[in-house]
């Protein structure tokens, strides 16, 4: 029961005590009662008067501290995009075809990972050689057409950056989602694999900033939305990525 309930519920108790014949006094009089009746009405009007008052201010907090915490919420996010945004848009054509590489796999690699997972642990002997075919085929057959998807089949400039980087760190981004294999199949958290894919220290050898491999998938999805409903002509020329077509 909730402050304001409470009291309400005394308040009610105490106008009924004061509406009541006493008790302490059996041989009240006509004119006694009648005496008292005016002392009464005023006590119960102050006692509603009170009460609307209490549940006023009990329900004006509520709102206050409602409105208050939710453009708390709501200016970080949008502090947030204000300053991503213009970097998301400006980034190199590797750091672009690294984190559209990032979301495929997120997708499709990861979940295909996590099925074979599952069907091992209904097995009753497992053995590493038949689990170590398995990851090995979805992700040698993912990791080399992931240039091809439709989202770098379309930009010469980004695909030809995402087949440059596989070249390069094909072996490094197997390895990496081998280990994701594994560590899914040990029971850990599933980590976030922007940085581990393309930050500084990342298979694909510092694709992008640390700051912005850094982001996750659904940032990642809300910022390619929000960079949809600006047009070319309204970018700023600092938020070009150099050489590189609308992502």
């Amino acid at each position: 029961m909730d402050h304001a309930t409470l009291f309400l519920k005394t308040l009610r108790d105490d106008v009924n005590r004061l509406g009541a014949p006493s008790r302490l006094v059996p041989h009240t009089t006509a004119r006694d009662v009648d005496a008292t009746m005016p002392a009464r009405a005023s006590a119960r009007a102050r006692i509603a008067s009170l009460a609307i008052v209490v549940v006023l201010t009990t329900v004006a907090r509520a709102s206050d501290a409602t409105s208050a915490d939710a453009p708390e919420s709501s200016s970080a996010h949008d502090l947030w995009l204000a300053d991503a945004l213009p970097r998301y848009r400006a980034r190199a054509p590797e750091c672009v075809a690294c984190q559209r590489v990032l979301a495929y796999f997120d997708e499709h690699l990861m979940l295909a990972l996590q099925d074979i997972n599952a069907a091992e642990a209904k097995k009753k002997t497992s053995s590493f050689s038949h689990r170590y075919g398995a990851f090995e085929s979805v992700i040698e057959d993912a990791v080399p057409s992931a240039c091809r998807l439709s989202s770098m089949a379309l930009n010469k400039t980004v695909r030809t950056a995402c087949e440059r980087l596989l070249e390069r760190h094909e072996d490094e981004v197997v390895t990496l989602y081998y280990e994701a294999g594994e560590a899914m199949r040990r029971g850990e958290d599933e980590r976030d694999m922007g940085e581990a894919l393309c930050g500084s220290r990342g298979a694909m050898r510092g694709a992008c900033e640390d700051d912005v491999a850094a982001w996750r998938v659904p940032q990642l999805e809300l910022l390619e939305t929000e960079a949809s409903k600006v047009k070319r002509a309204d970018f700023h020329p600092a938020e070009q990525a150099p050489e590189s077509k609308m992502m």
